[in-house]
């Protein structure tokens, strides 16, 4: 390792106490995540031109067998902080690490503040960490939020998509499963209220009985999410989309085979496979 690189480690290793800008919540990581980031900025930064999607690939083939953790997020029920964890991943943090980095490789100051302050305005409403509520736990919020934001672009209807009837109610509705709201009540009637407001919003996806036809409208490192029949919920998976021998395939951190990897068979037949899947909602990086 060059002398420039343990330098920055020691520097980063300094921040531990740090909070983005907007945040008073404390920084969560280990001194190997700050390496793991930095590794990747040096490995990664020749490809820092690339076409948003090609740079996300570069990114999210860097993770191919990171191991699939759940839950990592969510290991301090009483209060909500910025988790940094690079070396265990589940298919979300998967996917908003990814964009997180690629975002810090094209930014102008590449390096772990940089990607701190990024990873906080991907992961949170509007940008600022402000509590449990304000993480973007519906994907579909968290693409119509990222949009917003200018991160991406929500492609599913121009790639041949139409409109979804999900209304969205899970997490009020089932504080049982999410520690936090267990713990702590109040939480319930704010969850429902950005239950509300995503219901009263007109959302698409690609059923997936047409997914093959639209396959010729995706590009390599669009994000994709698996819309789901469980009741209350929009979305049971998320991954990034790539193209191998002409056909789309899913790049993503399994709770099957526990790591991070790219299905051997293309999307279209996975979806066929999965019963409780009916398709995909679409997300483009500008």
């Amino acid at each position: 390792m060059k002398k420039g690189i343990i330098v920055s480690a020691i520097l980063v290793l300094l921040l531990a106490a740090w909070a983005p800008s907007g945040s008073r919540a404390k920084v969560v990581y280990q001194a190997q995540d700050s390496l793991i980031l930095l590794g990747k900025v040096k490995t990664l930064g020749k490809f820092c031109n690339l076409p948003s999607g090609e740079l996300m690939i570069r990114v999210g083939e860097s993770f191919l067998g990171t191991p699939y953790v759940g839950g990592t997020l969510d290991r301090d029920k009483d209060r909500e902080q910025l988790v940094i964890n690079l070396s265990e991943l589940d298919c979300t943090t998967y996917v908003e690490n990814c964009l997180a980095i690629t975002e810090t490789l094209k930014s102008k100051t590449p390096g772990f503040s940089e990607y701190l302050k990024q990873l906080e305005r991907i992961r949170y409403r509007g940008g600022v960490l402000g509590g449990y509520a304000s993480r973007l736990h519906y994907f579909c919020e968290w693409i119509y939020d990222n949009a917003q934001k200018g991160y991406l672009k929500d492609v599913t209807k121009e790639a041949g998509g139409i409109r979804d009837s999900i209304r969205l109610y899970y997490m009020s509705t089932h504080p049982k499963e999410y520690a936090q709201i267990d713990l702590h009540p109040e939480l319930g009637p704010e969850i429902a209220a950005f239950e509300k407001a995503l219901n009263a919003r007109t959302w698409y996806y690609i059923p997936k009985e047409r997914f093959r036809e639209s396959e010729a409208n995706i590009h390599n490192g669009d994000i994709g999410a698996i819309t789901t029949r469980i009741k209350g919920m929009d979305v049971s998976h998320v991954g990034l989309m790539i193209r191998k021998n002409g056909r789309i395939h899913f790049m993503h951190a399994s709770s099957v085979n526990k790591k991070v990897e790219i299905m051997d068979i293309p999307l279209f037949d996975y979806l066929a496979r999965r019963k409780d899947a009916t398709g995909i909602m679409l997300a483009r990086v500008n």
